[in-house]
């Protein structure tokens, strides 16, 4: 049952006895609901069912099996994964929630994409402005804006920007010097491109967005040189980091401060990491980051890039190449299902030069520093033998202040774990319990 490139979808879904419209886009088949009370939920595979999985487990969904039928109840609002099989090329997404954000009908400065298929390019939205992507529409095109004020983006329809190629793909949402913007409800797809750009920008709101995006480089939302970033309810299915906060040389050495995500789900495929702070970090400081009740569904192998950055790949990460001051971060209640990427864990400090300067320019080498960074009731499972990597290369002392409470691995405290595996390297003050 492999659906990893666009096809006609192979799922049937029926909710109340009504078939709801299923959507392909590359490496999953989606379909949107409106929640308004208790549901039965029926979904018929293209193939036999012998096993399945609905994800979030912490939803503990029970579900009954009947030849290729799978059937349970939704009590609730959620975004659900739903696998068969053992095979996760192609997942069934269910995103339901309540009725979406809509404008006011007589709202000044508003742009609306009805239900149907629009091809609308580069979409432009000016100062004080609303875009409203109804249900139903799909929208072929791309956000980009460049210091505006007081922006609106709603609805729940689909805006698509992926090309034939990366070459022709484009980042769906792009904001750059920008304030007071509302994100609210869209559904994401791209290319080998970051999803949502949030850079240079102040007082920032992400709400129910939905992500499904496929190739290296498609990170799902990136905060950039960005202060007062606040990002809830979303979902995230990406083939890189599913959300990262940094400062990358486009940002200009902005800081990055008051920036919280949380009650979100999050699925990373075979580049990048999970929860990421990094590799860029070219500004004075990134502080009070907060990561909060956030489901990883999975966060797999990593590409061979060479053995450096496969093995740096992981779950929960802060992989420091700049000459930021990183501090007062906190990683809480934070459930991570299925983890093959090699660590569970890593928190780094190093030089890494390119000459494209990207990374570290040769006047900022080895000047970052990490300290007070909290993980806070956080629950892996998985079958490899589990690391967490905390190491200030080339300088040692450039990371202190680090704290693992009531951390698990497949339900047993690390404290506990005798296979844990805890590297440590140039660390002052790293704190297990």
């Amino acid at each position: 049952m492999d659906c990893s490139t666009q096809t006609q979808t192979t799922y049937r879904l029926v909710i109340d006895d009504h078939d709801v419209p299923v959507h392909q886009v590359a490496g999953a088949a989606f379909a949107t609901i409106t929640f308004d009370g208790e549901m039965d939920v029926v979904v018929h595979a293209p193939c036999r069912i012998e096993s399945a999985v609905v994800r979030p487990l912490a939803r503990d969904i029970a579900h009954t099996i009947a030849g290729d039928a799978l059937h349970f109840t939704m009590k609730e609002p959620s975004y659900l994964c739903v696998e068969f099989n053992d095979d996760l090329t192609c997942p069934l997404l269910i995103f339901a929630e309540r009725e979406a954000v809509a404008p006011f009908d007589n709202e000044k400065k508003l742009i609306t994409f009805g239900p149907g298929e629009h091809d609308a390019g580069q979409i432009d939205i000016p100062d004080g402005g609303t875009l409203y992507l109804a249900e139903g529409a799909w929208v072929h095109g791309h956000i980009d804006l460049h210091g505006k004020r007081d922006i609106r983006i709603l609805g729940s329809g689909v805006l698509d920007s992926t090309g034939e190629d990366q070459a022709s793909s484009f980042s769906p949402i792009t904001i750059d010097q920008c304030a007071n913007v509302l994100i609210d409800g869209p559904i994401l797809t791209t290319y080998r491109r970051w999803n949502i750009i949030i850079r240079r920008c102040e007082n920032v709101q992400v709400r129910h967005a939905k992500i499904v995006s496929s190739g290296l480089n498609s990170d799902g939302i990136d905060v950039d040189g960005s202060t007062r970033v606040h990002v809830e309810h979303c979902f995230i299915k990406c083939n890189d980091d599913c959300i990262v906060i940094k400062s990358t040389p486009l940002a200009e050495g902005a800081r990055v401060e008051a920036v919280t995500f949380q009650r979100c789900v999050l699925w990373k495929g075979d580049g990048g990491n999970g929860i990421e702070i990094g590799y860029e970090l070219q500004t004075d400081f990134v502080r009070r980051v907060r990561f909060a009740d956030i489901d990883l569904l999975h966060v797999v192998k990593h590409l061979s890039f060479g053995a450096g950055w496969n093995d740096r790949a992981g779950a929960l990460t802060i992989h420091h190449t700049g000459d930021a001051l990183v501090e007062d971060v906190l990683f809480e209640n934070i459930r991570v299902e299925h983890v093959t990427a090699p660590k569970l864990i890593c928190i780094m400090v190093w030089h890494y030069h390119k000459s494209h300067g990207w990374f570290s320019p040769e006047d900022r080498l080895m000047q970052g520093r990490i300290r007070n960074v909290t993980l806070r009731n956080i629950a892996f499972a998985t079958q490899r033998v589990p690391r967490i990597h905390v190491e200030s290369m080339c300088v040692p002392g450039r990371i202190s202040q680090i704290s693992l409470e009531n951390v698990t691995v497949n339900g047993v405290p690390i404290t506990s774990c005798p296979h844990t595996i805890i590297e440590q390297d140039g660390v002052e003050d790293l704190a297990v319990s």
